[in-house]
């Protein structure tokens, strides 16, 4: 049998209101406050209600249990779980904005449920609150993957730059928000310094950081578009023959036809030292040290 016992009571308080009128005045000589208190007539005594609701735990399960507070209680701008979801889904599905997803809520209830943007922006913290242990779940489960995919990309806050980060494979997509983009927001997802196996992503210097274990693979797309772009700049041609061998690994593999690792290793260093030589060669070129 369940049992059910009270664990803690909550409120709902109307005060009684007593309005005076205080005048606050500094006095110039000796700097101090001088506090003069004015009874106004006909003041306004509210009646003092007090409305006790209990909330139960279940011995067996912990289940917190409340009972509900009839609605003659609330107040007038208490909205239901539709108004709720709809405006989670706008701003989280629908990439909605806060002022946008409040004035198209106030448009199609016929100016009935005027959300402000305060109320979304807590709505959508108190939904993050509860998928709080959906997120520990998610984050376990990325870290177990063989290959995580990951990046991040700054945005603009309120006036300064904040920096979204994401990781993911072909089934799975976790993002975090973070105030800086540095280090401490990669320790606070606590993905990357977790990982043992492969991660994937455009050319970032702080994959190699002493403190990851991972293997990192360069994003393929991404390293042909700044071989094209040194090309361009450099005018000089070794970039092209090592964006061909990019494209044709890429084809073997997608294609499953198999390819020599030995040999790829083998026409990968010839490219990069004959990169080399053409680069001491032209330090002329303004280019010559980014490349």
């Amino acid at each position: 049998m369940t049992i059910l016992r009270e664990v803690t009571s909550y409120y709902l308080l109307y005060k009684p209101l007593f309005v005076y009128q205080i005048i606050l005045a500094e006095s110039l000589i000796n700097r101090s406050l001088r506090l003069e208190y004015t009874d106004l007539p006909d003041i306004c005594i509210v009646e003092h209600l007090r409305h006790l609701f209990n909330e139960y735990e279940c011995t067996l399960c912990h289940k917190i249990f409340r009972v509900l507070i009839p609605d003659s209680l609330k107040e007038d701008n208490q909205y239901g779980a539709f108004v709720l979801a709809m405006a989670a889904v706008m701003t989280n599905e629908g990439y909605v904005s806060i002022n946008c997803t409040s004035e198209i809520m106030s448009d199609i209830t016929d100016n009935e449920n005027n959300l402000s943007q305060g109320f979304i922006a807590k709505v959508n913290k108190r939904l993050a609150l509860k998928l709080k242990n959906f997120y520990n779940d998610l984050k376990r489960e990325v870290i177990h993957q063989p290959i995580v995919h990951w990046d991040d990309t700054v945005m603009n806050i309120g006036g300064n730059n904040a920096v979204l980060c994401f990781y993911r494979n072909e089934n799975l997509a976790l993002y975090y928000a973070h105030a800086n983009k540095n280090m401490d927001s990669l320790d606070d997802d606590g993905i990357l310094i977790s990982l043992d196996k492969d991660t994937a992503r455009d050319h970032l210097t702080l994959n190699y950081n002493e403190k990851f274990d991972f293997q990192n693979a360069e994003c393929g797309i991404d390293l042909i578009r700044r071989l094209e772009k040194s090309k361009e700049t450099t005018h000089h041609e070794w970039q092209e023959s090592m964006a061909g061998l990019l494209l044709v690994a890429n084809e073997a593999k997608n294609k499953d036809s198999g390819i020599d690792v030995d040999q790829l290793y083998n026409d990968y260093d010839k490219i990069i030292e004959l990169g080399r030589k053409i680069n001491k060669s032209d330090k002329d070129n303004p280019f010559w040290e980014k490349e």
